[in-house]
């Protein structure tokens, strides 16, 4: 079974600006059922195209997991107005639980 969870383009407060995504963290849970993975992708600006984050891991513990992943593209983050996310499982007989995920950026300053 191919279980996933797709964001809408998230845009922060201000849309126009162009932003440096620095990383985000991922809720999910692992209930004991063996633990297995959740790999992450994401893409910027609508551009059609997922870049993958790599996979988040359900088997460091059971119960509530937050993991932070950062942004495959150097320390420096990377550039973009929107960003889409996509979490995905397709593991026979593994639960798929996904609380929500932060993303944290910077935001630069649009010039007039």
């Amino acid at each position: 079974i191919h279980s996933f969870v797709e964001t809408k383009d998230y845009c922060g407060e201000f849309c126009e600006a162009d932003k440096t995504f620095q990383n985000i963290y991922v809720r999910t849970r692992n209930s004991g059922s063996g633990g297995g993975t959740i790999t992450s992708s994401f893409q910027f600006d609508k551009d059609g195209t997922y870049n993958s984050f790599g996979s988040i891991s359900l088997t460091e513990g059971t119960g509530l997991i937050i993991a932070k992943v950062p942004f495959p593209f150097g320390s420096g983050g990377v550039t973009g107005k929107t960003v889409r996310l996509k979490f995905e499982n397709n593991e026979i007989n593994q639960d798929f639980r996904f609380y929500g995920a932060k993303v944290y950026y910077d935001e630069i300053p649009v010039e007039r």
